[in-house]
């Protein structure tokens, strides 16, 4: 089976599975996969993965370029849920998540090119495991990044906030895990 990424479905765990309780999510179709368990981060916050949830955050959050008024509007409210942000760390996040998505969109369109090109002509997919690997090198430079630029006070609160976002986030896993 193809596994083709799409940019929504990235940002639908953590806009609709945030919103839902995971006995619904675990009835609808189409949301049981065998070998995976949903993690809720209001049960269990812990068991989500720092860059997992930085991603989900970033991606959220972060806007590509020339944003409607309207999205720099939503970007700023979500910014601003951080009280005692200094806003030259607000800006500076909002700019380097807004790099990061750009360049994930980006990873995503190739990596799907690819999906495609192997689809078409009956050769293997490039591997899922392999892109999300990438995919978490890309949080990590971004983090690094953001760590060089906030005030050291700017990072432990942002670092808080992501902590505290991970109880409205669901994911999936591998049972093993």
């Amino acid at each position: 089976m193809l596994i083709r990424l799409c940019t929504m479905c990235l940002l639908f765990p953590a806009v609709v599975f945030a919103q839902q309780s995971s006995n619904m999510t675990a009835s609808m179709p189409g949301m049981n996969h065998p070998g995976y368990k949903m993690i809720s981060g209001k049960d269990h916050p812990e068991l989500i993965p720092d860059l997992t949830a930085y991603h989900m955050y970033f991606m959220v959050v972060g806007e590509l370029p020339n944003p409607s008024t309207k999205a720099l509007a939503r970007q700023k409210a979500c910014l601003a849920k951080m009280p005692g942000m200094k806003d030259a760390d607000s800006q500076a996040i909002a700019r380097i998540i807004g790099a990061y998505k750009l360049q994930w969109t980006s990873m995503v369109n190739d990596y799907n090119a690819r999906v495609d090109a192997a689809a078409r002509i009956g050769g293997t997919p490039p591997d899922a495991a392999v892109f999300l690997r990438q995919r978490d090198q890309l949080v990590q430079q971004y983090l690094c990044t953001i760590r060089k630029t906030l005030s050291p006070a700017g990072m432990k609160q942002f670092e808080g906030h992501i902590q505290e976002q991970k109880a409205h986030m669901q994911i999936t896993a591998p049972e093993g895990q």
